[in-house]
Order: C-alpha cells, then structure tokens, then sequence
C-alpha cells in the first residue's frame, strides 16, 4: 500500500486490522504521508501483534516522535 496519502487517519485504521490480524509478516507503508499520530497507532498495535517481521515506512513525515512511539514497543 504504497503512495496511497492515506495520512494517520489510514495508518489508525490499518493498526486496527494489524492488532486482529497476526498472519501480516510483511506491510510496505511508504509515502502514505502517515506522521506521528499513525506511527503512534501502528506501534501500539504492535504491542499486540506478534507476526509481523517487516514493517516499511520510509518517505513519511513519523520524524524523531513517531520513532519514539516505535523504539518503545515491547
């Protein structure tokens, strides 16, 4: 899902289907103009979310908070 401009609003909700569904070993998220309000969502739902190896996010605007949000997975 790649150059969709989807923003955080579309980051929230792919977060949601990602904390239902741990099959996803793969997400490609690039240039989907997703900041850190999206990266905030798709971390916590990788704090549920136990398949998912590979998560692709370069050309978005996450910048050092919405890297926080991830560094801070457990």
């Amino acid at each position: 899902m790649d150059s969709n401009n989807f923003g955080d609003n579309g980051a929230a909700i792919i977060a949601l289907l990602l904390r239902a569904n741990h099959a996803i070993e793969t997400l490609t998220l690039y240039n989907n103009n997703i900041g850190p309000a999206g990266a905030r969502a798709l971390a916590s739902a990788l704090e549920v979310n136990t398949g998912l190896k590979k998560l692709i996010l370069y050309h978005n605007q996450i910048g050092d908070e919405g890297a926080l949000f991830f560094a801070n997975v457990r």
